[in-house]
């Protein structure tokens, strides 16, 4: 006979040695119930003091987390002095550890080289108001802080479009700004 097939009877009598050794200790529910003494009264429902609901909890502070969020970039943005080609700059969606800003553009830039200097400008602004509010620190490994530049305008049958001219974004890793042209 193979190893492989005694290791198996091995375990298969040890299986059934145990089961039934099981249910000889074992004493049905039956059996459980006429040893408990009939005078004792049934244990009453106690109440039960309110416990905190952690997804509640969690919820809120999440909300909380996103408010900070939402000053630090509105502070961030108050400082913004708009360039004469820019119509607007906006918090487009901000969260906790999530920003992105849009700058929109009144008439095209003249090249990716002032989109680039325009969102790496607000970018820095932004992170400075983070770093300046504790919302940047080394065990804060995940954090989207992206700054794209814009434009409103009609396509062909009036439908309002928007024109994406680039984006910088900022690289906790590398702690640095990379800017990348739309194509």
């Amino acid at each position: 006979m193979s190893k492989l097939k005694k290791v198996g009877l091995w375990v298969l009598g040890i299986f059934v040695g145990l089961t039934i050794l099981g249910g000889i200790i074992g004493e049905s529910p039956e059996a459980q119930q006429a040893a408990t003494p009939a005078e004792y009264p049934p244990v009453a429902a106690q109440p039960v003091a309110a416990v905190a609901d952690p997804e509640a909890e969690r919820k809120a502070a999440k909300e909380q987390a996103h408010e900070r969020a939402r000053a630090i970039s509105a502070k961030a943005l108050e400082g913004i002095k708009l360039a004469p080609k820019w119509e607007s700059v906006e918090a487009r969606k901000v969260e906790a550890d999530y920003y992105h800003v849009v700058i929109w553009y009144k008439r095209d830039p003249s090249s990716y080289g002032e989109v680039e200097r325009d969102t790496k400008e607000v970018a820095r602004a932004l992170l400075r108001e983070i770093q300046s509010a504790g919302a940047l620190d080394e065990k804060n490994y995940f954090m989207v802080v992206a700054v794209s530049g814009r434009m409103k305008e009609k396509g062909e049958t009036g439908r309002d479009m928007v024109r994406l001219f680039g984006e910088t974004t900022y690289d906790i890793s590398k702690d640095s700004l990379k800017f990348k042209p739309s194509a």
